[in-house]
């Protein structure tokens, strides 16, 4: 799971401009979800020394946040394809609309610095209210 995280971000050329849509969705939603379970927000800076340290600290901290959750939901799946197929009921169904809104809220406030595209980030809805 924290290698499609690194992939995303390190990859050259970039995933998000990759030709294969398939890929490209599939990532883009993976690291979405990845990112709603990064609670205190995170800051990748492309141009800085340890950039791929900050991507692979990044990734795993929402790795174990993502497998935490999932577990507790008694979902036991470790790849990102697995994950991404039992992240998109529970999407649906509204269990993620706190993590979505809070992670919005970071968003509005700066604790997120993010390299990727507008276009890529910010793209779950909350379903419900919340």
């Amino acid at each position: 799971l924290s290698a499609a995280w690194y992939e995303w971000y390190t990859r050259v050329p970039r995933v998000w401009d990759c030709s294969d849509r398939q890929k490209k969705s599939e990532s883009r939603h993976v690291v979405a979800f990845m990112k709603i379970f990064l609670e205190d927000g995170f800051t990748l800076v492309p141009t800085a020394g340890d950039y791929k340290d900050q991507v692979l600290d990044a990734g795993r901290r929402a790795e174990d946040a993502v497998l935490g959750f999932l577990k507790s939901q008694n979902i036991n799946v470790k790849g990102a394809g697995s994950v991404l197929r039992a992240l998109r009921p529970l999407h649906k169904s509204g269990v993620l609309d706190e993590r979505i809104a809070a992670h919005k809220r970071l968003l509005a406030i700066g604790s997120i610095t993010d390299p990727a595209p507008a276009d890529t980030q910010d793209i779950l809805n909350v379903v419900g209210h919340v």
